[in-house]
């Protein structure tokens, strides 16, 4: 072949995997709310199936940061639902749930006199972004380089993944409720005024201090100021200063909040940017590959990394899988086990309770034994198993020309050459490429099981 037909043959290949790969992407959904899983610059990611891999780098070197932050403070009128509860934004439901749990327009009587309470609402709200890794300063570990420099490829994307992380968007929020009362219905604007000027004096310039003048602060006494907040996100370096007890050392408490929220490495992950290894220079310059029967260097780099992602992505499904089995295995046993449901310590199945992992006390999604044992039916366990065995083999007989399942696509992808073919070319790869991570909320929220509580019998309710 000529130097220019290879050429054409190369710019051909390079402009369909840009249209197909389109590089890096930045992910803003769902796929990264959960707050137990924590994304971090450098780490690996496989967006087939949405889990986090290894960090991979031994060292990363990030860029600064920008901040956009708004901070609110106004008067929590009798008709505030009106203004969150349409609202569909976490923000807004977040500021929603914290107004719904503190705000109380009680009318209270002492002796003769007759009290009114009012609430302000403070608001600190940051967004982070721009905080990238700094791909020219930042290095892979040498572990991961060897897996390159060995061709193992497979190796390194079940290790790292088909991506990284390259960049993160964060969020803080900080709410304060302030509550007084008064012996008139009437809001005190004077003393609002004096609250507002404490706390937002270093926002204009001004001073620092948290001092407070002692006649405001027997003011703030006498009219039984309350505070409550509310915080997500923040650095743990100054936790211990932002438990306010008095106006003063609120004031002290949004100075440290401000610092908190600063920090890079805070914050909850609104944002994550994925780029593909493929794309990243010391990956190219770590991958080993040799002429092989005249196909083109590109050609053999584009297969092995296809058909080494795809086998790294089918043995994470495989693990899930198996993971599945053994977890709804294991609570059944537990159930049966330690909540009988006859004999002397037994269970009653419909009054016995138990938690959602996911929102412990929170009594509306707990669920009962017997919900629980009729799900969780050895059927519905040796299903879980045959899944998996499908996904490997296949439903159907496999053969040296029409292999089938999982194990066979990898088969066959070894025996044709990992540099040679494309699994797309494969049927039984295409199928095994098509089986998601499974998804089961009752193990998700209820596996394995947390006790909640036992309702009384009826004859105790009489």
């Amino acid at each position: 072949m000529g130097s220019k037909m290879r050429l054409f043959v190369f710019l051909a290949y390079a402009l369909i995997a840009l249209d197909a790969t389109a590089g890096s992407r930045v992910i803003r959904d769902n796929r990264i709310s959960d707050l137990g899983l924590p994304p971090s610059l450098g780490r690996g990611y496989s967006l087939s199936t949405n889990t986090y891999q290894s960090i991979c780098m031994s060292k990363t070197v990030a860029t600064t940061p920008s901040y956009n932050m708004r901070y609110l403070f106004e008067e929590v009128e009798t008709n505030w639902e009106d203004k969150f509860r349409t609202r569909l934004d976490s923000q807004s439901q977040f500021q929603y749930l914290f107004l719904k749990s503190n705000v109380n327009f009680t009318v209270e009587q002492s002796g003769t006199d007759t009290y009114y309470y009012h609430s302000i609402f403070t608001h600190i709200n940051l967004d982070s972004y721009y905080h990238a890794l700094n791909e020219a300063e930042s290095t892979l570990s040498p572990l991961a380089t060897n897996l390159l420099s060995t061709g193992d490829t497979v190796g390194f994307f079940d290790a790292c993944g088909p991506y990284y992380i390259r960049s993160l968007g964060r969020h803080s929020d900080f709410m304060g409720l302030l509550t007084y009362r008064t012996t008139s219905q009437t809001r005190d604007v004077n003393f609002e005024l004096k609250v507002k000027n404490s706390i937002q004096g270093f926002f204009a310039g001004g001073s620092n201090s948290t001092t407070i003048d002692s006649d405001f602060q027997t003011e703030t006494q006498n009219k039984r100021l309350r505070i409550v907040i509310w915080a997500n996100g923040l650095g743990k370096d100054h936790l211990a200063e932002i438990i306010p007890t008095d106006l003063a050392s609120f004031k002290t408490t949004v100075q440290q909040v401000i610092k908190t929220m600063q920090d890079a490495s805070t914050g909850i992950v609104t944002t994550m940017e994925i780029s593909p290894w493929v794309e990243n220079l010391q990956f190219q310059s770590g991958l080993k590959l040799e002429n092989v029967n005249d196909i083109l260097l590109y050609s053999q780099k584009k297969n092995l990394e296809s058909n080494s992602e795809l086998i790294a992505e089918i043995n994470r499904v495989d693990r899930a899988q198996m993971d599945q089995y053994y977890k709804a295995l294991n609570c059944r046993r537990i159930l049966t086990e330690e909540y009988p449901t006859d004999g002397n310590f037994a269970f009653d199945p419909d009054r016995t309770w138990f938690e959602d992992l996911t929102a412990r006390g929170q009594t509306g999604r707990q669920v009962k034994l017997s919900y629980l044992l009729s799900v969780l039916t050895q059927a519905a366990i040796d299903n879980y198993l045959q899944t998996n065995t499908t996904f490997l083999y296949g439903s159907g007989e496999s053969t040296p020309d029409t292999p089938q399942g999982a194990v066979g696509c990898v088969d066959q992808l070894n025996k044709l050459g990992l540099k040679k073919v494309d699994f797309h070319t494969i049927a039984a790869c295409n199928t095994a490429r098509q089986t998601p991570i499974p998804i089961s909320p009752v193990l998700d929220h209820y596996c394995l099981p947390e006790f909640a509580r036992v309702d009384p019998p009826p004859s105790v309710l009489r």
